[in-house]
């Protein structure tokens, strides 16, 4: 797939059949829903489904994102077999550049759940939605884990918040019997059952 066109003017020739030309072939080979694809536009970056018409003003007026090197959601074949690390290492791609730390997007695309369902819809290609979405309602907990655990393994730096998350809930549950909110004393049922008042 030809990608020189990314680098030109806009309001060159070579852009427009380019653009064109990709945008055919997008809704040809790619990922369409509701005959919509992901703008793969500098303020989308792939996160919102457009028609052919949106797609070609956004990517004239605000151009492609730069890190986005594997056009897969649009139609491009992976050169070798995807692994999942490959689709993961293409997705992080995707998710734009970060600043301020960079871990921010990255916790919201995990937590959207993002990555897994385009895991799952690389590995599963002919596979139907709602079937990719019972695997990812099934399989999406435990693949949050192993991915915390598989970066800690790596000495990436994670957010404690993403750890105690990837742990799940506490098996233990802790009760109260009173509650104090405002300078005001409250009781649990439980607790007033033997209490008696005036």
């Amino acid at each position: 797939m030809d990608k020189s066109w990314v680098r030109m003017h806009p309001c060159t020739k070579e852009f427009d059949d380019g653009l064109k030309a990709f945008i055919e072939h997008a809704f040809a080979h790619g990922f369409v829903c509701a005959s919509k694809v992901k703008c793969p536009c500098i303020d989308y970056k792939n996160m919102n489904d457009v028609n052919k018409e949106i797609l070609y003003e956004h990517l004239i007026c605000r151009g492609m994102m730069s890190n986005y090197k594997v056009w897969h959601l649009h139609g491009e074949k992976f050169e070798t077999t995807p692994t999942p690390e490959t689709i993961i290492d293409n997705i992080d791609g995707e998710c734009g550049e970060c600043s301020d730390g960079g871990d921010r997007d990255y916790i919201i695309d995990m937590l959207r759940d993002r990555r897994h369902n385009h895991l799952l819809k690389m590995l599963n290609p002919k596979l139907p939605i709602r079937e990719i979405q019972k695997k990812h309602k099934n399989e999406f907990a435990g693949w949050f884990k192993e991915c915390i655990i598989t970066a800690n393994k790596a000495k990436q730096s994670i957010h404690v918040e993403l750890g105690v998350i990837a742990e799940g809930p506490f098996a233990i549950e802790k009760r109260f019997t009173g509650y104090t909110v405002g300078g005001f004393h409250f009781k649990t049922v439980g607790r007033d059952r033997g209490s008696t008042t005036q």
